[in-house]
């Protein structure tokens, strides 16, 4: 959608002396509105992550713990609050063997 005319300017710096098809007011209505969205949408994301904070920190935690989760292991943790016990340990660290150089 567009609220001006599209007009090809052939000079860069031209586009500043165009005029609108749109009055000062319907911009700022455009922009109360948008503005208006943008700060729900905040409000709206901000209060699901405080709804479920405990259930990001358990997944957190576990992710610090294992670096990986399935699905199952997601909804486990989020619905019960810890993984499957075998699941949550970590994985043991892969150990190098050091190679003599012939």
């Amino acid at each position: 959608m567009a609220l001006g005319k599209k007009d090809e300017e052939v000079f860069l710096g031209k586009e500043i002396s165009k005029s609108n098809d749109f009055s000062e007011e319907k911009s700022r209505l455009v922009d109360n509105e948008i503005t208006t969205l943008i700060k729900n949408a905040e409000k709206n994301a901000t209060n699901i992550l405080k709804k479920y904070l405990k259930q990001l920190h358990d997944v957190s935690k576990v992710l610090i713990e294992r670096e990986t989760l399935d699905r199952t292991q997601f909804e486990d943790i989020v619905k019960n609050g810890v993984a499957d016990k075998e699941e949550s340990k970590p994985l043991k660290k892969r150990v190098r063997r050091k190679t003599t150089k012939k």
